[in-house]
């Protein structure tokens, strides 16, 4: 048994409810996003996509599953916004930000690999 249901915590309930607010967030996020851009496109969050994974990388959250850090996801966000408003600000291509955001992923698993190997 489940140790939220020995809680007396209705689970079922929680977890729908919290998939149900998760897509209506998702759903406002998505129109909001082609409000301001003018319209609707199937690639409009392409470029968002390895940000957001790098944001909770490098915030804390093990890749094989574990807690968020919430603390630290609001560090790496902030971090990766100034990381890509500096390439953006020295005109770099636009493979740049994508390239060194691969770069920093792949060096912080790396990073917490080793310490947690030693």
């Amino acid at each position: 048994m489940l140790p939220g249901r020995l809680a007396g915590v209705p689970v079922d309930g929680v977890r729908f409810t919290t998939y149900v607010l998760c897509a209506t967030l998702a759903a406002l996020c998505g129109f909001l996003l082609s409000c301001f851009s003018g319209g609707a496109a199937l690639n409009m969050g392409a470029e968002s996509l390895l940000i957001s994974i790098a944001v909770v990388v490098i915030g804390g959250t093990a890749v094989a599953g574990g807690f968020a850090n919430v603390p630290g996801i609001w560090g790496a966000s902030l971090f990766m916004f100034l990381v890509v408003s500096m390439l953006n600000t020295y005109q770099a291509s636009a493979g740049v930000p994508m390239l060194l955001t691969g770069v920093i992923i792949i060096a912080v698993i790396l990073a917490a690999s080793r310490k947690q190997s030693a």
